[in-house]
């Protein structure tokens, strides 16, 4: 009886790869491809806060349509009272923005803290196809700092 209630569970880990085990929780589900779902579509770890050129944060080629719902700098260490900027769909803030270059990122001051960035009017509402944006400061800090960005949107896939 053992064996069999060993094999049982051992086939029903084989077919369940997306449980993960949390804390103390039970198995929870994680599928972060799904259509339809809404993730976290890129990252960009440790972004410079100190330079004013383009940061690329790319979206999973599988994903190729999305809707935006929100955009996060967190985790930042460094000094942010300057800093302004925007994330945009091309290179060279081409396009129309994502969050305006006037964005600013004083209430940054720790590693704790989570910023909300305001996204441009109608981008909520807007069907993306692009595969990446782009973090591009108007204003760096003028001295070293990083934040971890985040782009969290509605796979249309």
């Amino acid at each position: 009886m053992k064996k069999l209630a060993v094999a049982i569970f051992a086939s029903w880990l084989a077919l369940s790869p997306a449980l993960a085990q949390f804390g103390s929780g039970g198995a929870v589900t994680v599928n972060n491809t799904a259509a339809g779902a809404t993730r976290v579509l890129c990252s960009i770890r440790a972004a410079n806060f100190n330079i004013t050129t383009d940061q690329a944060c790319t979206i999973p080629a599988g994903v190729t349509a999305w809707v935006p719902t929100s955009i996060i700098a967190t985790n930042c260490s460094g000094t942010f009272t300057l800093v302004a900027g925007g994330v945009y769909p091309a290179t060279s803030k081409g396009g129309t923005a994502l969050v305006a270059a006037g964005q600013v990122y004083t209430a940054l001051t720790g590693v704790s803290v989570v910023l909300g960035l305001t996204l441009a009017a109608n981008i909520a509402t807007t069907r993306q196809t692009i595969n990446t944006v782009y973090l591009s400061l108007t204003t760096g800090t003028g001295s070293a700092a990083a934040c971890d960005i985040y782009v969290m949107g509605n796979d249309l896939t």
